[in-house]
């Protein structure tokens, strides 16, 4: 009589255990879930349609048609990622001047390829360039050539891109996380860069594609960010479901020119964004957009509404 009270006491134990451990997981689960609702809240508080009353960090994303021109402005600090086509550089020159720029603290090519650097030869022959980062892929283009002729004319030397390599412009540290290793083609060699000026942050890969994206995912670097510039222009060959996942963004800045010829941002892409809850602006749409934060907010005013 007493076993058989024994093994009941038992079986009621097991039972009333394996209920506990099910109600911590689901606790844990539903934890989580509202952790992960209240960051994208706190991300999407952000965002202000009100005008900052003083900005630490802008962002400006260059309309120069189908390719990338960029200016980060922090405190009468400046960096320049790519400079658009050898058509529109100087389109990047005007803009730069507009903003009263003499001298930019670092310049960054992503990748030889001619919508990205075909106007950095303009900027090099026409500001005082303090450091230029390149990655360690060359190319047998006239643009490319362009470029390298306009740094030994300036007297700089390309800094090749370490991961891990922090600096500031101003106040914001910019920190380079790509490519992670050495590729055959020149969009997965693209430099990555996260921004952080506070409580905001930039994240932007050039023209990685889904290889080079897997390889930056797999080092574990921390990829979360406000606003994400689409890689490739918006296209398919890139910004994969995974990735956009690790940044977590709230804003997206496609890069494209008007009825481009790749048909950028692909239409896959923008429905992916829009699935994840990601507020997108385009160049081809909107002309210039410019990004403003104060580390707290973030102000996005495209030139077109």
């Amino acid at each position: 009589m007493r076993c058989r009270i024994v093994r009941k006491n038992r079986k009621l134990v097991m039972f009333i255990s394996i209920l506990i451990v099910i109600a911590t997981l689901l606790g844990l689960l539903l934890f989580l879930n509202i952790d992960k609702l209240s960051i994208e809240r706190l991300k999407h508080r952000k965002i202000t349609d009100e005008v900052l009353d003083y900005a630490t960090t802008v962002v400006h994303f260059v309309d120069v048609g189908q390719g990338d021109g960029i200016v980060v402005e922090n405190n009468g600090h400046y960096l320049v990622i790519d400079a658009g086509t050898n058509d529109t550089g100087k389109n990047m020159i005007a803009y730069l001047k507009s903003l009263k720029v003499d001298v930019i603290d670092v310049v960054i090519g992503t990748h030889p390829h001619e919508d990205h650097i075909g106007g950095l030869d303009d900027v090099i022959n026409n500001f005082e360039v303090k450091k230029i980062y390149m990655p360690n892929f060359s190319a047998t283009t006239r643009s490319y050539e362009d470029v390298l002729k306009a740094i030994k004319k300036s007297n700089l030397q390309i800094s090749n891109p370490k991961v891990g390599t922090e600096f500031h412009i101003g106040t914001a540290l910019v920190t380079i996380f790509a490519p992670v290793k050495k590729y055959s083609d020149a969009n997965n060699n693209s430099i990555g860069v996260k921004i952080v000026d506070g409580d905001v942050s930039f994240v932007l890969i050039g023209d990685a594609e889904k290889i080079a994206e897997k390889d930056i995912l797999n080092t574990g670097f921390n990829l979360s960010a406000d606003v994400f510039k689409a890689s490739h222009h918006g296209s398919t060959t890139s910004n994969t479901k995974q990735l956009l996942e690790a940044i977590n963004p709230s804003i997206a800045i496609i890069s494209a020119g008007k009825d481009n010829d790749y048909g950028y941002p692909h239409r896959e892409i923008v429905a992916l964004f829009k699935q994840m809850g990601i507020t997108m602006y385009r160049t081809d749409e909107s002309g210039t957009i410019v990004v403003s934060t104060n580390g707290k907010k973030i102000k996005v005013s495209p030139t077109i509404d």
